[in-house]
């Protein structure tokens, strides 16, 4: 993996990450710095090399983004690479809906999400969303916590069961 993010005089994000004592886990995140991503920062050599381009969903938090975004998924896939995105949050999805849909169908080869996003997304629980999902991407993946996960390519489903850890 080779990162092509340039130094920006801005602060940095954060992410605090609690886990309550029924091992669920939730996040507060501030973005700081990522949500001054804008067109101009794209590298184009960086991304005609690029094999997989991963997007992480909160990089459609801010106008800029939403501008340079796209356009990154665009230039990537133009020069043969997938594009890879992971949908972040539930909130996320039911801000930016009309503009997410669209990115989905026009930019994603591969899409991942957890239950909750993917039932937000699609109106349906995880084995039936990772069905729908499949049907507009290459690679649909539907993480379900302690139950592992779905992944289905084309007509191939998989149900990946999780390790056992210890929650802390």
């Amino acid at each position: 993996i080779q990162s092509s993010l340039r130094p920006l005089q801005a602060q940095q994000g954060s992410c605090t990450v609690m886990v309550t004592p029924d091992r669920e886990r939730t996040m507060a995140t501030h973005l700081g710095a990522a949500v001054e991503y804008q067109p101009e920062h794209l590298d184009e050599e960086a991304l005609k090399q690029t094999a997989v381009l991963h997007i992480e969903g909160y990089q459609l938090d801010s106008t800029n983004q939403t501008q340079a975004t796209p356009r990154a998924m665009g230039m990537a896939r133009e020069h043969g690479a997938k594009v890879s995105v992971d949908l972040a949050d539930t909130w996320l999805i039911q801000r930016f809906r009309d503009q997410l849909e669209s990115i989905i169908d026009e930019h994603v080869d591969i899409l991942f999400s957890n239950e909750a996003e993917a039932e937000e997304l699609t109106g349906k629980k995880p084995e039936e969303a990772v069905r729908e999902i499949a049907g507009r991407c290459e690679i649909a993946v539907v993480k379900i916590g302690e139950g592992g996960s779905y992944i289905m390519a084309g007509d191939e489903f998989h149900s990946i069961p999780a390790v056992p850890v210890e929650v802390v």
